[in-house]
């Protein structure tokens, strides 16, 4: 830097050395200063000789020191279009827009990274990637794809609770509107082998909230096809970890009010 610095003074016409300079105050975390020294190298320099590095790290200051994060973004997208080769800059795109909450943002980015990994992709960003598409209105299959993420989670990690859950969540919101005609009661129930295996693996005191989510979903599942043993079996687990629980006591005052004729199944 010091040296960089002399030799602008003397001669201002090296603007190459502006970028240098730019690089260096970024990598020592001086970024007000290095914001200054991108801003005045993109007003000199020829635009044909900028190069995709160039936006990265203009894109850091813009974060660092004047947190633009819209301008930010701008610069790696323009970088991306520069050299194909920086594609992993979708991950810290996807990072940006999920810290705002821009979920469909968010989701379109870690998409093209994911797909970009290939088999390499790991678990936590598959993760992501789901809890991104479950979370993007304007996505009108966006259940659909968080399901095929969260499975894809579940498969990775098949002794890790948190992919049935959240693809069962996912499932939940799939499922077809049930009123007391047959065909309704047996299309529902999209979630069951999700929460099944959740229940398996949940933690009853860490993940007590949704554990009894999980255990409400099955409990109405078996509720409405009349299967009273294994409704009451649930209703018993739920009331074990919240003795008041409204959904378990109005089903159980409900099955004690209207015994099935016939015993149990």
């Amino acid at each position: 830097i010091a040296l960089v610095e002399k030799i602008i003074a003397k001669d201002g016409s090296k603007n190459y050395l502006r970028r240098l300079l730019g690089y260096c105050y970024t990598d020592t975390k001086d970024y007000d200063k290095g914001l200054q020294i991108m801003q005045d190298y993109f007003k000199i320099v020829d635009p044909e000789k900028i190069i995709a590095r160039d936006f990265i790290y203009f894109g850091k200051l813009q974060l660092n020191s004047s947190k633009d994060t819209a301008a930010a973004i701008a610069n790696f997208h323009k970088a991306m279009e520069k050299d194909t080769a920086e594609w992993e800059l979708n991950e810290e795109i996807g990072n940006l827009y999920y810290a705002q909450k821009n979920y469909c943002g968010a989701a379109q980015h870690y998409q093209i990274w994911i797909d970009s990994l290939g088999t390499e992709a790991k678990s936590v960003s598959i993760y992501k990637l789901g809890f991104c598409y479950y979370f993007c209105k304007d996505d009108t299959m966006r259940y659909q794809h968080a399901l095929e993420q969260f499975i894809k989670v579940t498969e990775m990690n098949p002794d890790a609770g948190i992919g049935y859950l959240w693809a069962g969540k996912s499932a939940a919101k799939l499922d077809v509107e049930v009123d007391s005609t047959a065909a309704s009661i047996a299309q529902f129930g999209k979630a069951v082998p999700y929460f099944e295996k959740y229940a398996q693996l949940a933690d009853p005191v860490k993940n007590k909230k949704d554990l009894i989510d999980a255990y409400s979903y099955l409990v109405y599942y078996h509720y409405i096809r009349k299967e009273d043993t294994i409704t009451r079996e649930i209703i018993a687990k739920i009331l074990a970890l919240d003795p008041a629980n409204p959904t378990a006591l109005e089903l159980q005052k409900a099955l004690d009010a209207t015994p099935p004729p016939g015993g149990n199944k």
